[in-house]
């Protein structure tokens, strides 16, 4: 089975049930702070994973582990997402409605 973007919201639905007794999507506070928190380490975590972005200190790229630590990016963003109340739908569309405005903003500034 494809894995698509509101399965992936949905495993992470039943999760949160699991593991904090919660129904999201709702705005739960608590929670914010937790995932916020949470997906700031993961991104710590992917630039301890790849150091060539030092630049005055080439480091290495150990490709799996930063593939698996921006997976756990996704996934706390996507709780995050989940507890701040909106579900797959919503957040698709601002996607959607952010990239209309940031392409149509390069646009110009390349005019």
């Amino acid at each position: 089975m494809e894995k698509t973007m509101e399965n992936i919201f949905q495993k992470q639905i039943e999760l949160q049930k699991i593991a904090f007794n919660k129904t999201l999507p709702k705005h739960e506070p608590d929670l914010v702070s937790y995932f916020a928190l949470g997906l700031v380490s993961e991104v710590g975590e992917v630039l301890q994973a790849d150091k060539t972005w030092k630049p005055f200190h080439k480091g290495t790229r150990d490709e799996w582990s930063t593939l698996e630590e921006l997976a756990d990016c996704w996934l706390f963003l996507i709780n995050l997402t989940l507890a701040e109340g909106y579900n797959c739908r919503a957040i698709k569309e601002m996607i959607c409605d952010k990239q209309s405005i940031v392409f149509e903003r390069i646009k110009k500034e390349k005019r």
